[in-house]
């Protein structure tokens, strides 16, 4: 799923565009590392091939050697396979690229908080509360399961971890749903092949491994979240691709609406930017306010009490009503009449054309005519237009069809 396009992006560049922001995890052409399937092994290549920005390196592509009809039990098969071909026993920041985070997750605060608190580290984020039916199934965000951690402390420590799932509405106010993007100390690795050679729940992917590490007394601390996008079925992936070209959209609307209200900006430097220098001091000071603008709208919002998650959420409410309503009505929608199901059977025969000026078949709806639109009817030598011609938009050119001067003889010059 990591090549399935949200908003015509790969699920896989959104992860890379997030790296990139990071230092520690600089260059990337050396720190990051894909696991895929057989399958579309070839079309990892092809596609780190082609990169617009080449952050990756196909020898760091390797396959699982797992096929559609031979799926891996967990991704703790795809760290295996990674720690066998790569040779690299240090510690790993483990991405499910079926999933993705919100347009603008900050990757690096994870990264430099793991490295701080150096221990296991896990991303949750709170439980979907009271939604409309439809909206959020009751386990909708417990593919890697259920965790209930301190939340009085700055770093939440992981305090019990749960394989089962449970009912949203059945969580304690200390439970979070675990996100797909975790940190594993090199130790803790080492473990893995002891975990999944004794356990009998390999289906469940990381969640018995991490149920381990709690259980065994391993500090695990938790880094809080906002939301997270599935992409593995037809409605999640609908919904995501919809909501990131939605919030791709209103970010450009705030840009411009930002634009706009930089117009006074560089006021102070209006009489005297006649020097390059003075006019690279008016962008500084018109980018200074601009971000400073930014900022205080930010915490303002963050008063109010919106946030990424509260847009979502509001953004889903309207996407699986809509959803609900277009499925509900396909299924009362009326069969179209046979004699308009074959357009081919349509007895239409087009009016002729005139070879100049241009003619229209449509009598529905029909606009004031133009200067190359054909007249309702000639008269005179000269060939003008009479007032049948609406609203006598016309411009005589002096164009003579037929013989300049009349036959008819004028009385008048007898006098």
């Amino acid at each position: 799923m990591s090549l399935l396009e949200v908003n015509d992006v790969p699920v896989i560049d959104y992860w890379l565009t997030f790296a990139t922001k990071c230092k520690k995890l600089q260059p990337l052409e050396n720190s990051v590392y894909v696991i895929c399937n057989e399958d579309n092994f070839a079309e990892h290549i092809a596609w780190c091939e082609t990169q617009e920005f080449n952050h990756m390196k196909t020898e760091h592509i390797f396959s699982n050697g797992r096929t559609s009809t031979d799926p891996r039990q967990s991704q703790a098969e795809d760290i295996k396979v990674f720690r066998e071909k790569s040779g690299w026993m240090g510690n790993l920041h483990v991405i499910d690229a079926d999933y993705l985070f919100e347009p603008d997750f900050n990757l690096q605060r994870i990264v430099e908080h793991s490295a701080v608190l150096d221990c296991d580290c896990l991303t949750v984020m709170a439980p979907p509360g009271a939604a409309p039916e439809g909206v959020y199934s009751p386990t909708m965000f417990q593919d890697h399961g259920v965790c209930a951690v301190n939340m009085t402390e700055q770093n939440p420590t992981v305090t019990e971890f749960s394989t089962d799932i449970v009912n949203a509405s059945q969580m304690d106010d200390d439970h979070r749903c675990v996100c797909p993007l975790y940190y594993f100390k090199s130790s803790t690795l080492d473990l893995l092949g002891t975990v999944y050679d004794t356990s009998t729940d390999a289906h469940k992917g990381l969640s018995p491994f991490l149920a381990f590490i709690v259980d065994s007394g391993r500090p695990v601390k938790s880094h809080v979240v906002d939301y997270y996008f599935n992409v593995r079925n037809l409605d999640s992936f609908l919904f995501a691709d919809q909501f990131f070209a939605y919030h791709a959209r209103e970010e450009l609307r705030k840009k411009k609406l930002m634009g706009f209200q930089d117009t006074d900006s560089n006021i102070e430097f209006a009489a005297n930017a006649n020097t390059a220098v003075d006019a690279q001091k008016a962008d500084d000071m018109a980018k200074g306010k601009a971000l400073a603008r930014s900022q205080s709208q930010r915490v303002k919002e963050v008063k109010e009490g919106t946030s990424f998650r509260d847009e979502v959420v509001e953004y889903a409410y309207r996407f699986y009503a809509a959803l609900a309503g277009a499925k509900t009505d396909a299924e009362h929608e009326e069969r179209v009449p046979e004699r308009f199901s074959d357009a081919a059977k349509f007895r239409h025969k087009a009016k002729e054309q005139h070879p100049v000026y241009r003619t229209s078949n449509n009598d529905y709806g029909r606009k004031a005519p133009g200067q190359m639109d054909m007249p309702m009817s000639w008269t005179g030598l000269n060939g003008e237009f009479t007032t049948s011609f609406h609203n006598m938009k016309y411009h005589f050119t002096g164009f003579n069809c037929a013989k300049t001067s009349s036959k008819i003889h004028n009385t008048m010059d007898d006098f």
